[in-house]
């Protein structure tokens, strides 16, 4: 399925290269794709467990006709080569603790409103450990769902870390890898009566981990027995 343009025509190429060489070196499955967005403005929410995510969540959504747009922390924008390949796939970076941190929601904003897909790691940093995972989420994507009415759609995953763990400065691609999906119906977050943006947001995005932590489970389970 062709993927759509929005970002230009240099990362199609692009993109067809990464998901070429993923293809040859990993094996990827999915449970529950047809919860995936066929269209429209949508939310994509998942645990973050090895710097190959940007990879195997952009190949799970490229194969089923949707172009990635990731959020990001801004220091991968400073990698020379890196940098670059994520400002051509309309990367949007995050600045976090600083001035300019509204800068990726006004960013995400916009690409929802163009109606095209979002992708957020909202524990911002990997929990690629069993026993903590995932850690706890920041609210941006509630957030968004509340101001745009876009859904979110939970993900959890597993396996990514053993294709390039975090404390590995190389990836590993033997025996070949395997990283499962498992994507759950879309939600569009709701406050309860009398309830402020800022609490409900807290609650909902406790609601949205504990979802994103049984799809992992279900994920590792999936994938560790195959």
């Amino acid at each position: 399925m062709k993927a759509d343009g929005s970002c230009g025509a240099f990362s199609r190429p692009l993109l067809g290269a990464v998901l070429f060489l993923s293809r040859v070196l990993t094996k990827q499955t999915v449970t529950g794709a047809e919860n995936l967005p066929r269209g429209g403005a949508a939310i994509l929410v998942g645990n973050h467990l090895s710097g190959y995510d940007a990879v195997s969540y952009g190949r799970l959504q490229y194969e089923r006709g949707i172009h990635p747009r990731f959020l990001a922390k801004h220091t991968l924008f400073q990698i020379p080569v890196g940098g670059r390949l994520l400002r051509m796939l309309g990367t949007i970076p995050v600045y976090r603790g600083t001035e300019r941190a509204k800068e990726a929601l006004a960013a995400a904003l916009a690409v929802l409103e163009e109606k095209h897909t979002v992708t957020m790691f909202p524990e911002g940093t990997y929990s690629y450990v069993p026993s903590v995972v995932p850690l706890q989420g920041k609210t941006g994507a509630v957030r968004l769902s509340l101001l745009t009415g876009a859904p979110i759609i939970p993900v959890g995953s597993w396996g990514s870390q053993n294709v390039w763990h975090p404390e590995k400065l190389h990836p590993s691609l033997w025996p070949k890898p395997h990283v499962h999906f498992v994507v759950s119906a879309p939600w569009t977050p709701k406050l309860l009566p009398g309830e402020s943006e800022a609490a409900g947001a807290r609650r909902m995005t406790a609601e949205l981990m504990d979802k994103i932590a049984e799809l992992t489970a279900v994920a590792r389970e999936n994938c560790e027995r195959k």
